[in-house]
C-alpha cells in the first residue's frame, strides 16, 4: 500500500494472540520504516468499529487504506461500506490476509497475502513429528514468507 502512495494506513482485526499482535507490529514497523506516522485512531480492534470507520471516511478524516486481519474481515468490511454508499477502492482501499477462494470472487476482488496454508500445515506436522520424544531439544520456529496477491481492492493514489 505504501508503494501505491498510501500514507494513512490502518488495521482492522483483533489484537489478541501472538499472530495478531505480530501483524499490528509489522504494519506499524513498515509505516515507521517509510517515515510515515502510525495513527492509532486508524487501528480498529473490533468489528463493531465499522461505523466509526464509515464516519471517518465520510468526514475525510479516515485512513486511505485498511489492512484487515483476515480475508473474511476484509470482505465483511467491504460489504458494510458498500451497503452505506462507500466505494472500494475509490473511497478507501482494503486488503485482506489469507488468499481464500472467496477473495478472488468478491467485488471488488480482494488484494491479499498468500499464506501457503497447505505447505505451512505440512511443515508444522513435520516439525511436531520431529519433536516427539525429543523434549530436550531446543524449540524451533518456522518462517514461511507470504507474497502479495494484487487484485482490485487497492488503488494507487497520487
Amino acid at each position: 500500500m505504501i508503494q501505491k502512495g498510501h500514507k494513512k494506513i490502518g488495521y482492522l482485526g483483533n489484537n489478541h494472540g501472538y499472530v495478531s499482535r505480530e501483524k499490528v507490529l509489522g504494519i506499524s514497523s513498515a509505516l515507521e520504516d517509510h517515515n510515515l506516522t502510525v495513527q492509532e485512531e486508524f487501528f480498529y480492534y473490533s468489528e463493531e468499529e465499522y461505523d466509526r470507520i464509515l464516519n471517518l471516511i465520510r468526514q475525510n478524516k479516515g485512513p486511505s487504506a485498511i489492512i484487515c486481519q483476515w480475508d473474511y474481515t476484509a470482505m465483511k468490511l467491504i460489504k458494510h461500506l458498500h451497503d452505506n454508499g462507500v466505494k472500494v477502492p475509490e473511497d478507501i482501499s482494503v486488503m485482506g490476509y489469507g488468499n481464500t477462494e472467496m477473495s478472488a470472487l468478491c467485488i471488488p476482488a480482494l488484494t491479499t497475502m498468500e499464506l501457503y496454508i497447505d505447505y505451512a500445515c505440512e511443515s508444522t506436522v513435520a516439525l511436531l513429528l520431529k519433536r516427539f520424544g525429543r523434549a530436550d531439544k531446543p524449540y524451533e520456529n518456522i518462517l514461511i514468507h507470504s507474497i502479495l496477491i494484487e487484485r482490485d481492492s487497492v488503488k494507487s493514489i497520487g
